[in-house]
């Protein structure tokens, strides 16, 4: 098998590829790709946010988990869906790549 394990609707392009180097930037797109089928009532405020977050192109996401959860704060403040972005953050806790 030439690919890594996991659910493909999540994965980032890079993840097609077995031992490809994954950062930061995958995980914004695991977490963008799992907030697009988790948070589809919420799609259209979100919608230039995710799209950054899930951009083939890994320069052209958020360079880091923080950058992401800060503009998913900001939009959600605007739309005032705390709850959502609370469930994100304990994802990135969870995962080991954002301090609590």
């Amino acid at each position: 098998m030439d690919s890594n394990y996991g659910s493909s609707r999540l994965m980032a392009p890079e993840e097609f590829l077995r031992g490809s180097w994954l950062d930061q930037r995958t995980l914004v797109f695991n977490l963008g790709r799992y907030a697009l089928l988790a948070l589809p009532e919420l799609a259209e405020p979100l919608a230039p946010i995710l799209a950054r977050a899930t951009y083939p192109a890994r320069a052209e996401r958020y360079a880091s988990l923080r950058e992401f959860t800060r503009a998913l704060a900001t939009a959600l403040v605007s739309t005032r869906q705390q709850p959502e972005l609370n469930n994100l953050r304990e994802i990135a806790t969870i995962k080991g790549v954002e301090k609590a």
